[in-house]
């Protein structure tokens, strides 16, 4: 009895063995079929962002385009760069002041993300200044030349869709810095004349671009506090100009050099540090 009852047991269980793995099948045949109609087979293209016809990747004209820009593709196949013209500087003009607003015109259909000149000295440096808009595709920079010479401009410009133009560099010169040596002040016998005398230096140069005292700031941040800088930090009248966390700074190191040199005292115990932080 109990062996009939075991064969009757066996043979049910490799019945619905078999139900369960036809249904199995069945179900793993209706998905590869879903899989086909959607990824698609062939040369019908499964991702969305491929295109059709190829099967997906890269599009052939992805990437920058030197000279006059370029970007990457977006979803509605933006790749036109802003329009840079009517440059205020021209090339081969002479400029007789120290105090200059550098001028272009922008649009993109897109929208402007950002502006910005760059602006090569004498020196071989070359300085950053972030444009600020002052009506639809106006865009404007102070500049604060610091020596005479010759000079390059550049105009960089990126949409909203990534996309970068950067105009040819320009030529021109400047003869508008007075050069004169300034008289040297009276040599302060105490701290606090000789403090008082670089106060009032500094003020002036506030005075004459009042936008610097911002970057004396960041000047004094990045030399005084630990970790803004390659070494140890804490005051030590030294950035790395080659870092790029300190671009943007060499304005503020042109401005003060004078006062450096006219006011750095070690009988009274003034530092170069010192007068970047004061």
């Amino acid at each position: 009895c109990c062996v009939s009852l075991t064969i009757i047991f066996r043979s049910k269980l490799k019945e619905k063995t078999k139900h369960i793995m036809k249904f199995s099948a069945l179900i793993f045949s209706l998905f590869f079929a879903g899989s086909l109609a959607q990824g698609g087979g062939g040369n019908r293209g499964g991702i969305r962002d491929g295109g059709r016809g190829g099967g997906g990747g890269p599009r052939p004209d992805d990437g920058g385009r030197e000279g006059s820009g370029g970007g990457l593709r977006d979803d509605n196949g933006d790749i036109t760069p802003p329009s840079i013209s009517n440059r205020r500087t021209k090339d081969s003009e002479t400029i007789g002041t120290a105090d200059y607003e550098m001028i272009a015109t922008v649009t993109d259909d897109s929208g402007v993300r950002f502006v910005r000149f760059r602006v090569g000295d004498p020196d071989g440096n070359t300085v950053e200044y972030q444009a600020r808009q002052i009506s639809p595709g106006e865009y404007t920079a102070d500049v604060l030349f610091f020596i005479n010479g010759a000079y390059t401009s550049r105009v960089e410009a990126r949409d909203i869709n990534g996309n970068m133009a950067i105009t040819n560099p320009i030529s021109f010169s400047v003869e508008g810095v007075d050069e004169t040596p300034p008289t040297p002040p009276t040599p302060p016998t105490t701290l606090e004349a000789l403090l008082a005398q670089a106060k009032a230096a500094i003020n002036r140069t506030i005075n004459q671009n009042p936008r610097i005292a911002a970057t004396y700031l960041r000047l004094a941040f990045h030399d005084c506090v630990p970790g803004t800088t390659e070494g140890e930090g804490g005051c030590d009248g030294c950035v790395n100009m080659a870092n790029p966390g300190n671009a943007g700074l060499l304005p503020a190191l042109n401005a003060l050099a004078p006062i450096v040199r006219d006011f750095e005292n070690a009988v009274l115990g003034v530092s170069r540090a010192d007068l970047w932080a004061y």
